[in-house]
């Protein structure tokens, strides 16, 4: 099991790649509302623990790499990198800004 940090101009091209196949979104539930990836969940770091088994039930059987969408300061990181360790798969986090999606061309962004 791997842990890393990506920037978003590389979690772009892995996902117009077809090469993502888990995200979560661990940003407070405010940020997730206003934009966030259409096919990730939001489980907000200060929580984390909590939504361990959510996870493990939202991540497919095989899929080695969880991306996870946060905040490029997210003040919980150790706290989710420590939980999502136990989940038995690469962790890939993603230092995430709603305007720098826009500004590469990313795909539309959800509101909810």
């Amino acid at each position: 099991m791997k842990i890393k940090t990506i920037e978003i101009d590389e979690f772009d091209w892995l996902q117009r790649k077809n090469l993502v196949s888990a995200i979560i979104d661990v940003r407070e539930e405010s940020f997730f509302k206003k934009g966030h990836i259409r096919t990730s969940r939001n489980f907000p770091g200060k929580f984390i623990s909590n939504y361990i088994p959510t996870i493990l039930d939202f991540i497919e059987t095989g899929v080695e790499d969880l991306y996870v969408i946060s905040k490029k300061s997210c003040e919980y990181s150790t706290v989710v990198e420590l939980a999502l360790r136990t989940l038995g798969v690469n962790i890939i986090f993603v230092n995430f800004d709603s305007g720098e999606w826009k500004e590469i061309g990313g795909e539309k962004l959800e509101r909810s």
